[in-house]
């Protein structure tokens, strides 16, 4: 998968259920945010709660380089309790169901 990434020259449309910690994390990270700064297109939707767990250092990488991250499927509870970047892009954007941590939007 991460030379689907690395070859693409258009747009990318990564959409995780879970996203976890260490190398591999980082790698997906490394390569979206690579593609991002190539000019690619790149929109990541993660499930908040499969995704709780990602490394805010891996989201500030790719949200600096430009890739659009969205969260969907936030139950109430997380949206209260989540890390500040997660309530920050849940909240701001005001949807029950996906937040946009920065702007633009999955059109």
């Amino acid at each position: 998968m991460l030379d689907a990434i690395g070859s693409a020259t258009e747009t990318i449309d990564f959409l995780t259920f879970v996203y976890w910690r260490g190398d591999i994390a980082r790698n997906f990270a490394q390569a979206l945010a690579e593609r991002a700064r190539a000019g690619v297109r790149v929109r990541v939707l993660i499930d908040a709660i499969g995704g709780r767990l990602i490394e805010s250092e891996h989201m500030d990488l790719m949200s600096d380089c430009g890739v659009q991250v969205e969260w969907c499927r936030a139950p109430r509870w997380m949206r209260m309790t989540a890390s500040p970047w997660m309530r920050m892009s849940v909240w701001r954007f005001g949807s029950p169901s996906v937040g946009r941590r920065h702007g633009g939007g999955f059109v």
